[in-house]
């Protein structure tokens, strides 16, 4: 692919993973000692994803509980800069924070949670499949702000985050779910497309309806909703709407599945039209 060919593809690239995942928006492998912040962190899947969808729905009370639990993050790492913990999921928080401003009109924004989020994982250890593969996603999402002189060697390595998570683990959820995300926004000439549905179906076997603990189990309603569009653009409206069915009796009031019922229901109307009108 010719230099200038790649920095338009890679640019178009990191802005359209913002559209999708924006809707959308497991173990470690290893054993570690609880620490003092393992209260503070129990549950904070649930408090972030909580958090955000208030904050979708009603506003502040939501904006309200995500500066609460970034401030708890920060006070954590103050106590212990190598929590492995603390950093993930504030490099989770930060990932989920510049979702909502690049779907938003402040877009340009959403550089700088990314950028604080990559160097905080690329600091964190054990360098395992969880943070390689959050690590993998958030790099290809910074693509949409990487200078034009810096694409390809950006691309690149994003594209080694993502390789190495499914080298460390390729039965992971989240590693498969981020190698689906590339694939799908990746055009068909430059062989994307070709596995979406199988990574995303095979995460979404790996992934646990309910989470717990301080382990990341987050993505199944990600997951979902890309499956959903996959559908859609293949004109396979029974099988969109089948997975949307199930995520929405999980998730009935989940703002982002409410938004993507309100894409879906208009295509299946037109696809029930008549060609024509009968001859008189």
């Amino acid at each position: 692919m010719r230099p200038k060919t790649m920095t338009s593809f890679c640019g178009v690239l990191g802005r359209n993973l913002v559209a999708s995942i924006a809707l959308a928006l497991c173990g470690l492998g290893w054993a570690a000692d609880m620490s003092t912040s393992s209260f503070h962190l129990a549950g904070m899947q649930n408090r972030v994803e909580a958090a955000l969808s208030r904050a979708d729905t009603d506003g502040s009370g939501g904006h309200s509980a995500l500066a609460i639990i970034d401030g708890e993050l920060a006070a954590l790492q103050r106590v212990d800069r190598d929590d492995y913990y603390a950093n993930y999921w504030k490099s989770y928080l930060l990932y989920r924070k510049a979702l909502r401003l690049m779907s938003s009109p402040e877009f340009k924004k959403g550089e700088a949670p990314l950028a604080e989020a990559i160097d905080l994982l690329k600091g964190t250890a054990p360098r395992d499949v969880e943070v390689v593969a959050l690590l993998g996603l958030i790099a290809n999402m910074h693509l949409a702000y990487v200078p034009r002189h810096r694409i390809i060697l950006a691309s690149n390595q994003a594209r080694d985050y993502l390789d190495e998570a499914l080298k460390l683990d390729g039965e992971n959820a989240r590693a498969l779910y981020a190698n689906a995300v590339t694939d799908y926004f990746t055009p068909e000439e430059y062989g994307g497309k070709k596995n979406t549905e199988r990574l995303l179906k095979k995460a979404l076997e790996k992934m646990p309806h309910d989470a717990a603990g301080l382990a990341p189990r987050w993505g199944r309603r990600d997951a979902a909703t890309l499956l959903v569009f996959h559908y859609m653009d293949e004109g396979r409206l029974d099988d969109a709407r089948s997975v949307l069915g199930e995520a929405r009796l999980r998730w009935p009031n989940d703002p982002s599945l409410l938004q993507l019922k309100s894409k879906l229901d208009p295509v299946e109307a037109r696809t029930k039209e008549p060609d024509s009108l009968p001859s008189p």
